[in-house]
C-alpha cells in the first residue's frame, strides 16, 4: 500500500508505529548523553560493554549530531520529494520544536497543507479547511487512525542515525565490511521489538568518517521485499550535518522511486 505518492512500493511499516524519535520526552536518551554513556565515562555503560554495532553507531551519532542537538533544541528542515521523472510531488517547511511538538507547511498534491502536533494531537487544513472528507484525507496523508503519519515518518525517517538509539530498537551485534553501490562501507542489522513493527534494516557507514550513507530494509524480514535508500551530499542544520539528499530504489530490480532532500530553512 503505498504511503507516500512518489513511491511505487510501500514505505516502511516501522515508523507509522514508532513514537516521534525526536521527542525529548520520550524516555529516549539525547544523542550527546548517548554519545557519554557510549564512551565509557563514569557511568551504568563503558565502551567495553557495547558490541561493535553500538560502537560504529556512537561514532555516526558524533559526526552527525556533535553537540547533541536532536530532540534537545528546535530543528527547521525543507523537506523537497520528487518522483522519478523530476516533477515536484511536495515541499513542506518542518520544524520540530524542543519540548516534542511538531509543525510542518507546504504543496502536497496541487494543496496547502498545515499540520500540526501537540503532544498526540493533530490539527490539520487543507487549502484552509479543517473539516476534511475521506478522500482529501487520504491524498493529504491524513486518513483516520493515522493522523501521526507526517510527523512520524520525518521524524523517523529524517532522523536517521539519531533516532535509532532507544529501548525499540535492537541494534548490531557485528559489524559487517560490505559495499554499497560500489562503495566500501561498514554495515550492521537493526530490529525493533515486535510492537513498533516488523521491518528489518541495514545501515551503512563511510568506515573513516562514520557518515551514514545508506538505509535498506525489507518487510517482515528478508525473505520479503523492501527498498534502498542511499545518502548523497550533506545540509548543515544549526550543528546537525543532516544527509541533503535521499534516492530510493526497490531492492528487487533496483528501479528508482523518487528522491527525498532535506536542507535547512
Amino acid at each position: 500500500m503505498t504511503l507516500i505518492d512518489h513511491r511505487n512500493a510501500r514505505t516502511p511499516r516501522t515508523h507509522s508505529k514508532l513514537l516521534n524519535c525526536i521527542r525529548s520526552n520520550s524516555g529516549q536518551a539525547s544523542a550527546l548523553l548517548l554519545i557519554t554513556l557510549l564512551a565509557g565515562c563514569q557511568s551504568t555503560s563503558s565502551a567495553q560493554d557495547q558490541n561493535p554495532a553500538e560502537l560504529l553507531l556512537t561514532r555516526s551519532l558524533h559526526y552527525h549530531d556533535p553537540a547533541g542537538m536532536w530532540g534537545q533544541e528546535p530543528t527547521l528542515i525543507t523537506w523537497t520529494s520528487t518522483r522519478p521523472s523530476g516533477e515536484v510531488s511536495y515541499v513542506f517547511k518542518v520544524e520540530f520544536k524542543a519540548n516534542g511538538d511538531f509543525v510542518m507547511h507546504g504543496t502536497r498534491a496541487g494543496h496547502e497543507l498545515e499540520y500540526m502536533v501537540v503532544g498526540d494531537t493533530v490539527r490539520a487544513s487543507v487549502d484552509g479547511h479543517t473539516e476534511l472528507d475521506d478522500d482529501v484525507r487520504k491524498r493529504m496523508g491524513l486518513r483516520k487512525g493515522k493522523e501521526l503519519f507526517w510527523r512520524n515518518y520525518v521524524g523517523f525517517l529524517g532522523g536517521f542515525p539519531m533516532c535509532l538509539p532507544g529501548a525499540e530498537a535492537q541494534i548490531g551485534p557485528k559489524v559487517t565490511e560490505t559495499e554499497l553501490d560500489g562503495q566500501a562501507v561498514l554495515a550492521f542489522d537493526v530490529r525493533f521489538d515486535p510492537e513498533v513493527g516488523d521491518d528489518t534494516y541495514t545501515f551503512y557507514f563511510e568506515p573513516d568518517s562514520a557518515r551514514l550513507v545508506g538505509c535498506r530494509f525489507y518487510w517482515n524480514g528478508p525473505k520479503e521485499d523492501g527498498e534502498t535508500i542511499l545518502y548523497e551530499g550533506e545540509s548543515q542544520v544549526g550543528s546537525l550535518r543532516l544527509p541533503r539528499f535521499r534516492r530510493w530504489y526497490t531492492n528487487a530490480g533496483n528501479r528508482f522511486l523518487g528522491t527525498d532532500e532535506i536542507a535547512a530553512w
